[in-house]
């Protein structure tokens, strides 16, 4: 899951990580901002992220994984397939190329945000994306991915929202000051 400790610790299949609760504290006021109050949720692994975003008061509208074996694979998504819903909302498989996919295809149709690794936004890679579609950064910091750890992850996180629609140059909010 990190650079950082390659080889030390096994990658899930399908980068599996439930996504926690704290990860998502930081997105809600940039939700409530753009006026989500439906989304979907491609990468849905077990349903974490849709669960923590439903307690915010958000309704999820649809789901899929990469793991499922029917059309709810995220890089093949159809219009109908976002029943009316405001935003896409999902923590994506972290390998670069899916990743990428996964970005282009969802927010081609509404706007989508992403929680990633904040490496990536500075890579040639997520150049085109970034220019073309980025709207938002919400950084996050290293987020506690198992809760039973004793520490953080090794990377530090943030949220992107990517718009194909994109109508203004990309916003950074800068992460707040812990009280």
């Amino acid at each position: 899951m990190t650079k950082r400790a390659s080889g030390q610790f096994g990658r899930r299949a399908s980068d599996f990580y439930p996504t926690p609760a704290a990860a998502v504290v930081p997105l809600i006021p940039h939700l409530h901002r753009t006026g989500v109050k439906t989304f979907a949720e491609p990468c849905s692994g077990a349903g974490d992220l849709a669960a923590h975003l439903e307690v915010e008061g958000f309704y999820c509208r649809a789901m899929g994984d990469i793991r499922y074996s029917d059309h709810r694979d995220a890089r093949g998504w159809s219009p109908k397939d976002y029943d009316n819903i405001d935003a896409v909302i999902t923590n994506p498989p972290w390998g670069a190329k899916l990743m990428m996919e996964i970005m282009e295809r969802q927010s081609g149709f509404v706007p989508s945000w992403f929680l990633i690794y904040s490496d990536w936004l500075f890579t040639k890679q997520s150049a085109r994306l970034m220019q073309e579609r980025c709207t938002d950064i919400v950084p996050i910091g290293r987020v506690k991915w198992f809760p039973d750890s004793a520490s953080v992850g090794f990377d530090n996180c943030c949220w992107v929202c990517m718009d194909a629609g994109k109508k203004h140059p990309t916003l950074f909010w800068p992460m707040a000051a812990k009280p």
